[in-house]
């Protein structure tokens, strides 16, 4: 082996491939093999994972038969699995967008495709528009629904991908960028702050020759006169363009924070050049986005202790090194033993440790949290006895997604009803291009989280990037505080604050929306004050 180890998540999507492949091309026992050992597979730490791999002893894990061994060895050690590439290529490739949509198994997409002749999500729409599927096995009233709320989720996501994958594909763009052009500028929905993007948008003084991406990239070449004409021309919608009156000749030359200012007004970030928001006269007091800088500190983070890949040292270190002040440690709870949750014992021992290290006078100071899962009439899954001691709660719903709209909105409500659910952890539970949001009245449930106290998240993550932007920006107009989560499984990670920031200003968000844009020490009194509020409210009993 060489590198780092593919992680156990990793390896379960690799055998659920697998399982896929195999079922659509009649190879029953290999894929009812992997499809059985994805989940227990799943369930091992990473550090399990390699022991087991390295004794040998994958096949006597429970669930795991010598096939499903074989198959995780070789992924494991980098190897490819014998036949599976000829296997793709008879494989439409549309039938693996299918089997991402929610509530097909492998089993419905060799059904759609062998009974139907569907092979992608256009073909797919087409058989729901002919009412098609209604007379097929297995695809009744309630899957039917669901799977037509996923398919319209995905259609709207063709063809674009995430901000992390887009920020990759500039990155590698950049050293031919800096080399070739006296200046340039991404203009596109990645600088504007977008949660997907479907091309990078390159404005530059020059004409460089750029190799093929993963991402599309639009370039736009011009002269050093027109450079920020053509920066504002792009990254602007037409209304706000218009204002500018960028076909002015007495324009040339200026960049584009200096073509505000000869038009009388301050310069509009560039996630926030939409005709919905009004230019600012110099004369006016501007308001202030919230910036990276703004942050001193991150909320709801993982370490080895559940799913993470960190050890607490590490974690806090690298939020150190990125200028956090403090870090909250957020582990899953108890429910979601598919994340290694914590139980009661190990969620009070963690905090011990946590006190232990604070002990130490490392310059970014650790807060000690959970991430209580959201149980399906609205309960937390651990008492208030065991919530009450901890500097903050984070409640997420990890499970039963599908829940009637008014299901949803009273599973949400009674959540935030609780004393100690301080924040609401990625709220809607979207996973950009692969789960659509829980659908529930968000209006109703922002207002009620106005009358608890409670904050909401903005789940940095890049697969999630949840709450979206008007939403974030109702959450200000009510008084309630955004929590930017990095929602961290690894040191890196703590980087999706970037991410959160820039959708953050994309709604509007100034320094005092975010709640960790606070001292620890008042985040720490928030709590309190919030939960103190909450008590009152219950009364006594």
């Amino acid at each position: 082996m060489s590198g780092e180890l593919p992680t156990p998540s990793q390896l379960s999507r690799h055998l659920r491939h697998l399982a896929l492949v195999y079922t659509l091309h009649d190879q029953e026992r290999r894929a009812k093999a992997c499809t059985r050992a994805a989940w227990p597979l799943s369930q091992l730490s990473p550090q399990a994972l390699l022991a087991a791999h390295q004794a040998g002893t994958l096949g006597q894990l429970r669930g795991v038969d010598p096939i499903a061994a074989k198959a995780a060895a070789r992924f494991l050690d980098g190897t490819p699995q014998p036949g599976l590439s000829e296997l793709e290529d008879q494989t439409p490739a549309g039938l693996f967008d299918l089997a991402r949509l929610p509530g097909l198994g492998a089993a419905k997409v060799k059904a759609l495709w062998t009974e139907l002749g569907v092979n992608d999500l256009t073909s797919l729409q087409d058989a729901v528009d002919e009412s098609r599927l209604n007379a097929l096995p297995g695809f009744g009233p309630k899957t039917r629904s669901k799977l037509i709320k996923g398919l319209a989720h995905a259609l709207g996501a063709a063809g674009k991908v995430r901000r992390d994958t887009a920020q990759q594909a500039l990155a590698a763009l950049t050293p031919l960028l800096d080399a070739q052009c006296a200046a340039w500028e991404e203009v596109g929905p990645l600088a504007q702050g977008h949660e997907l993007v479907h091309h990078l948008h390159i404005v530059a003084i020059g004409a460089p020759e750029l190799p093929e991406s993963a991402v599309e990239v639009t370039l736009a070449p011009t002269d050093r006169a027109a450079f920020g004409v053509r920066v504002l021309q792009l990254s602007s919608d037409p209304a706000h363009a218009a204002q500018l009156d960028l076909d002015a000749p007495e324009l040339l030359g200026l960049d584009a924070d200096a073509i505000y200012q000869h038009r009388g007004f301050h310069p509009t970030p560039i996630e926030r050049r939409r005709a919905d928001i009004p230019l600012v006269r110099l004369a006016q007091r501007r308001p202030r986005l919230v910036r990276r800088s703004d942050l001193q500190g991150a909320l709801h983070n993982h370490t080895t202790a559940s799913d993470g890949r960190d050890s607490l040292e590490a974690m806090r270190e690298a939020a150190a090194q990125r200028g956090l002040r403090y870090l909250g440690i957020s582990e899953h709870s108890q429910s979601s033993v598919w994340a290694r949750g914590l139980e009661p014992e190990r969620l009070r021992s963690q905090g011990e440790q946590l006190r232990a290290l604070n002990g130490q006078g490392h310059t970014c100071r650790l807060l000690a949290g959970v991430e209580a899962d959201i149980l399906k009439e609205g309960d937390l899954d651990y008492p208030d006895t065991q919530l009450h001691p901890l500097d903050f709660v984070v409640a997420s719903v990890h499970q039963r997604f599908s829940l009637p709209p008014q299901d949803t909105l009273a599973r949400m409500t009674r959540a935030t009803s609780a004393v100690c659910a301080d924040i609401m952890g990625h709220p809607t539970g979207r996973l950009l291009l692969s789960r659509p949001p829980n659908d529930f009245d968000m209006e109703l449930w922002l207002q009620h989280c106005a009358r608890m106290g409670v904050a909401v998240e903005l789940n940095a993550s890049p697969k999630r990037m949840d709450l979206a932007p008007q939403w974030l920006a109702r959450a200000k107009e009510l008084g309630v505080p955004v929590s930017i989560a990095a929602d961290a499984h690894r040191c890196s990670e703590l980087d999706n604050l970037d991410h959160g920031v820039a959708l953050a200003r994309r709604a509007g968000l100034g320094p005092d929306d975010v709640l960790n844009t606070r001292s620890a020490a008042d985040v720490l009194a928030w709590v309190q004050q919030r939960r103190a509020a909450r008590r009152a409210q219950v009364g006594p009993g």
